[in-house]
């Protein structure tokens, strides 16, 4: 499964993006709009998003936002972890040998994952996914929000949850472009 991220929107404090899969006669179907934190050279912790590049979706079923989540979704066993690959396709490792993801400075994040969460204050640097998005800042807190993340995230995740089952994996590649794309048409997160 390839999916892939095209970020389209920078702010002072967010950076907005749309999530496509990427399907095998080449079109791409809206999954939804994606809010991460801002783009920055150097990190600043819990308010940089990732670089744009290769990554991996794998599972990880430990830590205390897996545990929360089980108790919020049924069914749920794993968080959407992302790994960051090299150009030969390997996973970028620190010193220790553990999974981490680097920025052109050196800079590391770790447990980076695909979440919900409806503003940037609600992400430590990874890509939050909601069926909407309101694009304008908020008067009285500046901040751009997404709507409809719950029903998105349960969605989105159970659609990679099936691609783990079938031994697929899933890829995730995440495009910086500076021109805002048409915009798809949304669907209703109750349509079948």
């Amino acid at each position: 499964m390839h999916l892939l991220l095209q970020r389209f929107s920078k702010g002072a404090d967010d950076t907005l993006g749309i999530m496509y899969l990427v399907q095998s006669d080449g079109r791409w179907d809206d999954q939804g709009f994606v809010l991460e934190d801002e783009t920055r050279d150097r990190k600043v912790a819990k308010e940089t998003c990732i670089p744009a590049g290769s990554y991996k979706v794998v599972p990880r079923k430990v830590g205390g936002l897996i545990k929360k989540y089980k108790k919020e979704f049924k069914d749920h066993h794993s968080m959407l972890w992302l790994h960051q690959l090299n150009t030969d396709g390997t996973i970028v490792l620190n010193a220790a040998g553990a999974p981490v993801i680097k920025n052109a400075a050196g800079d590391e994040w770790q447990y980076c994952y695909i979440h919900r969460g409806n503003h940037e204050g609600n992400t430590d640097g990874c890509p939050l996914i909601a069926w909407q998005c309101d694009a304008r800042p908020d008067p009285k807190t500046g901040r751009r929000r997404l709507m409809n993340s719950n029903e998105c995230y349960d969605t989105f995740r159970k659609m990679i949850y099936a691609a783990w089952e079938r031994d697929e994996e899933v890829f995730l590649a995440i495009w910086e472009s500076d021109i805002a794309p048409p915009q798809p048409a949304r669907r209703s997160p109750n349509a079948s």
